[in-house]
C-alpha cells in the first residue's frame, strides 16, 4: 500500500524527468555535429570536453533539483495537512514506515533519473552525436581530426556528485513537509536551511576559521575540471561520506515528529 502511494505521488515527476531526457536525446540525434574545435579556438579538445562536462552536469543538477524540490512536498506530511493523512496513520502499518519508504522511494527515483542522465551524456559523446576534439598535424603535416573520448569514471563521479546535492534538497524538503504538514512550508524550510547553511559557512570562513570546528560543505560539488580531465578534489572522499551520512538525519527527524503526531 505504501509503495503504491509513493509511486502515485512521484510518478508525475519521474515522467517529467524522463520527458526532459527524451528531449535532450532528440536534440542530440537531430544535430549530430554540434561542437567542433579548431587550433585557434582550442588547441586541446580535452579542454572543451572538461568544460562541456562541467556545464552539462551543473545544468542537469539544477533541472533535477527542481524536480526533487517538488518530490519532497509529497508524502504523509502533505496528506496530514490536507486532512486525509490521519486515516492512513490508523492503518496497521507503522508510522516510521511511511517516512522511510517515502524517502527511499524518492532517492530511488532521483538515482534512476540521474543514472539515465549520465548514460545519456556518456553515450552521446561515446557514439559521436557530439563531435568534440581538435585538429593537429600528422607526420606529413596534414591536418587530422582527433576525437576526445569521455571517461566513464569521470561520468560516474559527476553523476554521484549531482545525486548527493539533489538528494539533499529532496531530503530537507521532505523533512520540512512532514514537520510542518504543508507543502509550501516544506519548500520554505528547504530554502531556509540551504541559505542558513551557506551563510553560517561563510561566517565561519571569515571570522572563525582559525579555531572553529570543521564545517562540512554540503552544497558545492566535490570535483573540479582540470584542463585534461575531471578529477576529485583532495578531500572529496571525506566530503562524499559526510553527505551520505547527513542524508538519513532528515527522515529520522521527520520520523520523530510523525510518531508524536496526534491522530
Amino acid at each position: 500500500m505504501i509503495l503504491w502511494k509513493c509511486w502515485r505521488d512521484l510518478r508525475v515527476f519521474v515522467f517529467v524527468g524522463l520527458g526532459w531526457l527524451a528531449l535532450l536525446l532528440a536534440g542530440a540525434l537531430a544535430h549530430p555535429h554540434m561542437i567542433e574545435t579548431s587550433p585557434q579556438f582550442a588547441p586541446n579538445g580535452m579542454d572543451v570536453l572538461a568544460a562541456i562536462m562541467g556545464v552539462f552536469v551543473n545544468v542537469q543538477t539544477f533541472t533535477f533539483a527542481f524536480l526533487a524540490w517538488g518530490m519532497g512536498t509529497r508524502g504523509i506530511g502533505r496528506d496530514i495537512g490536507n486532512g486525509i493523512g490521519y486515516w492512513m496513520l490508523t492503518r496497521p502499518a507503522r508510522r516510521p514506515s511511511f517516512v522511510w519508504i517515502e524517502w527511499l522511494s524518492g532517492l530511488a527515483a532521483i538515482a534512476l533519473l540521474l543514472a539515465l542522465t549520465g548514460l545519456f551524456y556518456w553515450g552521446t559523446l561515446r557514439f559521436h552525436f557530439l563531435r568534440i576534439g581538435y585538429m593537429r598535424l600528422d607526420s606529413h603535416n596534414h591536418p587530422v581530426w582527433v576525437e576526445s573520448a569521455v571517461s566513464s569514471g569521470a561520468t560516474a563521479i559527476s553523476v554521484l556528485c549531482a545525486f548527493l546535492l539533489v538528494a539533499l534538497i529532496f531530503s530537507v524538503t521532505h523533512c520540512g513537509t512532514t514537520l510542518f504538514r504543508h507543502s509550501t512550508r516544506g519548500l520554505l524550510f528547504c530554502i531556509g536551511f540551504l541559505v542558513a547553511w551557506l551563510l553560517l559557512g561563510w561566517e565561519i570562513y571569515l571570522h572563525l576559521e582559525s579555531w572553529a570546528p570543521y564545517y562540512p560543505d554540503l552544497l558545492f560539488q566535490p570535483f573540479i575540471d582540470f584542463p585534461r580531465n575531471v578529477h576529485l578534489v583532495p578531500h572529496a572522499a571525506t566530503s562524499i561520506l559526510e553527505r551520505l551520512a547527513v542524508l538519513p538525519l532528515f527522515p529520522l527527524i521527520a520520523q520523530l515528529f510523525l510518531c508524536r503526531a496526534e491522530v
